[in-house]
């Protein structure tokens, strides 16, 4: 391994000793560690050996490593290559035919076989790694060589013992003109034939009869044994020596299998495989070839700040693609491969935990979740979760689905021993998934870090006739042979993967902590909301029209059925006022033709059961002069509701699934199944034409005059087009919604209102709702914190899933109050009795009648408490005993609430059962 900067050769012994004695995360110093890049506020170290790396924080003095310090002694629950790989910078894994998965991993791949190079550059560092041996081991064996080739070698070796040792394994002949000798006579050799006017000699050795018969049997049958079309001796010819007359020659000995393994890696450190299958078809000998099972990936690390930032260019990625097969390892001999490379795990034990480690870990399961270190509980299931939900594109979900919080936020960290660190995964977090790991259950560490998906793949089903199809026909009969395949991405994504890494120390390592640093990465540049102690919004949806079955001469056709109308509306406003409630933040949904599921959005007209365009603008004027925002509801990324000559077309809008069929998304439930049922389904609108529905929509929206708009669907959603003439990769696909979120907030000039809290949203939107209030609980998971609604704070509105969809009210206020959360209700106007037997019975909970009034109660409340903390960012949550949590906010107010059904005191505080306490920033209760 070769190391190209001069900077590699500073190695600060005396400093890096002590310092890395006085960290706590550390055990025995690794002298070898060398300081690579300084930027002021921290220094990279780089193992020149191995590429292991740390980052030291100076201010603090605190270190953190790519790998845990003396990991050979530490890990005992792995062995052999698993163990290997907690010495790994990155793994991944890759399909061979037939669809068997295999993995590879920096360590145990690449740097054990010496097979990397460290260059520094001025700001960055690039490690660049060759992954899978280029070569078989015989390839670095020289079987037979020229004596200057073979001297060459020796001086190439450092020590004297291998000098020596390798000298021994070769006997150097030579062949030099018979004369009048007499040559020796060898079964199965034509001694003419063979070596014509020549005979076989060693070199300064004299030897007898025999001994000369013994050295042409060997000379001969080393040839022999490197020619596959070569039965023995009797078929070497004069072609086969001819060299030899030319030059000595050192040929290898007849070898023990560990001389073998000796000599080879001795030879391995000198020879270059490829000049010397060139020597060896010199000398008349079979060549081999490289290996095809061999990748390519580099990495870079750069100083930022005061942050680390990994990148992994996918313009450098190789792998095996249309690779010929010489072999015939994977295919026939001479035939082509690809053993497409799908996941990569990227700094999988940075920051790694050791058994006796306290603290936890952070991921961004729903709310946020915390999985403590060491919890004991190796037998359950690692976290292993995608960031943004699934790519709907990759072909129908057919899974028994268990419904899990959504992971909005592309983000994890780990805190121990008063420090942490917090990962952001800044490119490639559409493809990304969070993991994270106890000690116990794969290795001795607790670990969190981020998969890749590089090249996604989706599963197929496969139909072919069998094998006895005509005899089946004869007898009337019909088979089919089912079976699924791996159908994949042509390409690797289009987008680096890059993770920042964040580093805290003492009083900031916390997730309180982590939760401010990713709100001002997510929000640099843009300006908080106003923190006043005014009322606070309520939002409110009011669902417009939905769809039905109706007969019409005996055919079952599609009608729209109101549930509010645009003059009920108005009414339901009104009577807010008259109540106290002049913050509102109004979502209407359904008011599109075609009502909740409504037709194609390339014009933006009011379903004619609501009311007209013309009354709608006037409802949104008299609603502006009022001071309540106004938030349409429209939807750009399914086609909810399908409508002859409506100017789509499946073929060129809809996205293709990895089997080129038209992409569709099932929506709806077969509740006992817990499966999707296949006759209900939504198109998938290819990303590729959402521009141009939106080049169609937002004219025809803006002359209704409303200031904001509500979509419903970006917020979660973000899905692919495997279309095979024009692929769209979820990267892809990620760029083009944002540049629609940022043309609707810029130059269109709205407000935006979206349902979830997909990260790539939020910098563009004014208020989130649907956000979760916990986690997923898996079996893992310890503790559930509202780290979306911190990281949102103070930036954004935001709120929980409608309080009148909620099955306990009072828990749902002592959430909001402890997360900040807006009240958020949605009604509809007509009695709820409209919705039974129709497919929007889960509206049922929305009758107004029932919930107008506990609406406004709960409203009050929540208006009491957090109009003193609405617009403020969360700057510390704490769960001081069970169920029992504190919020402060940056005006230094605190909400305590207790979820016990028992009251409690804490810290000299009394809280009722299932009550709060709010502390004033003078300590005013």
């Amino acid at each position: 391994m070769q190391t190209t900067s001069s900077t590699m050769r500073l190695c600060l012994w005396t400093v890096l000793l002590v310092a890395l004695l006085a960290a706590p995360t550390r055990g025995a110093a690794d002298h070898s560690l060398e300081l690579v890049l300084d930027n002021g506020t921290l220094e990279l170290y780089i193992h020149p050996d191995t590429a292991e790396i740390a980052v030291r924080q100076k201010v603090s003095d605190s270190w953190w490593f790519s790998n845990p310090p003396n990991w050979e002694q530490l890990e005992t629950r792995a062995r052999g290559r698993a163990k290997n790989r907690v010495g790994a910078q990155f793994s991944l894994t890759y399909f061979i035919p037939g669809d068997e998965s295999r993995s590879l991993d920096s360590y145990n791949d690449s740097v054990l076989l010496d097979q990397f190079s460290i260059e520094v550059l001025e700001d960055q560092v690039r490690v660049d790694y060759i992954l899978g041996e280029q070569w078989p081991l015989n390839a670095y064996l020289p079987a037979i060589i020229d004596i200057d080739t073979f001297e060459a070698m020796l001086d190439a070796l450092e020590s004297d013992a291998d000098r020596e040792f390798v000298r021994d394994k070769y006997t150097i002949v030579a062949l030099e003109p018979a004369g009048d000798s007499e040559r020796v006579s060898v079964h199965n050799v034509d001694k003419d034939s063979v070596f014509g006017e020549f005979r076989l000699v060693a070199l300064d050795q004299d030897l007898d009869e025999a001994q000369r018969r013994q050295l042409v049997e060997f000379a001969l049958g080393r040839v022999a044994s490197q020619r596959t079309d070569f039965r023995d001796r009797s078929h070497v010819t004069y072609a086969e020596v001819a060299p030899w007359a030319e030059a000595p020659v050192a040929i290898v000995k007849d070898l023990s299998n560990w001389d073998r393994e000796d000599l080879i890696e001795i030879t391995r450190t000198v020879v270059d495989p490829e000049e010397l299958q060139a020597i060896h078809a010199r000398m008349g000998l079979d060549t081999l070839d490289q290996n095809i099972t061999v990748f390519r990936v580099v990495l870079e690390y750069q100083l930022d700040g005061d942050s680390l930032v990994v990148r992994v260019p996918m313009d450098e990625l190789e792998y095996p693609k249309q690779a010929v097969d010489v072999r015939g390892r994977y295919t026939a001999a001479g035939g082509t491969v690809t053993l497409p490379l799908q996941t990569l795990d990227l700094l999988p034990f940075f920051g790694a935990a050791d058994v006796d480690a306290q603290g936890y870990m952070l991921v961004p399961d729903g709310s946020g979740a915390l999985i403590h270190l060491n919890n004991g509980k190796s037998d359950a299931p690692i976290y292993n979760h995608r960031v943004y939900g699934r790519d709907q594109s990759l072909g129908p979900d057919r899974r028994v689905l268990t419904f899990p919080q959504h992971s909005h936020l592309p983000i994890f960290g780990l805190v121990q021993a008063e420090q942490g660190f917090m990962g952001i995964i800044e490119e490639g977090d559409v493809v990304s998934q969070v993991r994270a790991a106890v000690a116990g259950r794969t290795s001795s560490f607790n670990t969190v870090s981020p998969t890749f998906t590089v090249i996604p793949m989706a599963r197929v089903d496969l139909v072919a006739q069998t094998d006895s199809y005509d005899g089946q026909r004869s007898r009337g009969i019909w088979l089919d042979a089912i079976t699924e395949a791996n159908v994949y991405q042509p390409r690797p994504m289009d987008s680096d993967l890059a993770m920042r890494l964040l580093f805290f120390h003492g009083d900031d390592a916390n997730y309180s902590a982590m939760a401010t640093a990713y709100r001002q990465h997510l929000f640099a540049g843009r300006s908080p909301l106003e923190a006043e102690a005014a009322d606070i919004p309520l939002i409110l949806e009011l669902t417009g029209a939905i769809h039905v079955n109706r007969p019409w001469l005996g055919i079952p056709r599609r009608v729209s059925e109101p549930l509010t109308s645009v003059q009920q509306v108005q009414t339901m406003m009104n009577s807010l006022l008259e109540h106290d409630i002049s913050r509102i933040q109004l979502r209407y949904t359904g008011w599109l033709e075609g009502g909740v599921e409504h037709f194609y959005p390339n014009g933006a007209n009011v379903d004619p059961v609501l009311g007209s365009n013309r009354e709608l603008a006037a409802l949104a004027a008299s609603l502006d002069e009022l001071g309540i925002q106004f938030f349409p509801s429209v939807g750009f990324l399914y086609r909810y509701a399908d409508r002859p000559w409506d100017g789509f077309g499946a073929r060129q809008d809809a996205s293709r699934f990895m089997d080129r069929t038209v992409g569709i998304y099932h929506y709806r439930l077969k509740e006992p199944l817990q499966m999707f049922d296949t006759d209900y389904y939504f198109h998938i609108i290819s990303p590729r034409t959402i521009p141009g529905l939106v080049d169609q929509f937002l004219p025809r929206f803006q002359e209704l005059g409303s200031s904001g708009i509500y979509l419903h669907d970006m917020g979660t959603a973000v899905n692919s087009d495997f279309r095979r003439d024009g692929l769209v990769d979820r990267g892809q696909a990620k760029q083009i919604l944002e540049d629609q979120l940022r043309r609707l907030a810029g130059s269109a000039d709205l407000n935006i209102m979206v349902s979830g809290a997909n990260a790539y949203v939020l910098p563009y939107a004014h208020t989130v709702v649907n956000v979760p209030g916990q986690s997923s609980e898996f079996l893992i998971s310890d503790q559930d914190i509202p780290f979306l609604q911190m990281v949102m704070s103070g930036y954004l509105h935001y709120a929980l899933e409608p309080m009148n969809y909620t099955g306990n009210l009072r828990q749902r206020l002592l959430r909001s109050l402890e997360t900040g959360s807006l009240p958020y209700f949605s009604l509809i106007a007509e009695p709820s009795l409209i919705l039974k037997d129709s497919e929007f019975a889960r509206l049922f909970a929305s009758d107004y009648r029932h919930w107008w009034a506990v609406m406004i109660d709960a409203y009050h409340q929540l208006n009491d408490v957090l109009r003193h903390v609405h617009g403020q960012p969360i700057v510390r949550h704490e769960v001081l005993t069970p169920n029992v949590a504190r919020t402060t906010f940056a005006n230094s107010v605190s909400i305590m609430v207790n979820y016990n059904q028992f009251p409690v005191m804490v810290e000299g505080n009394y809280i009722d059962g299932l009550g709060y306490l709010m502390k004033e920033a003078n300590g005013d209760e």
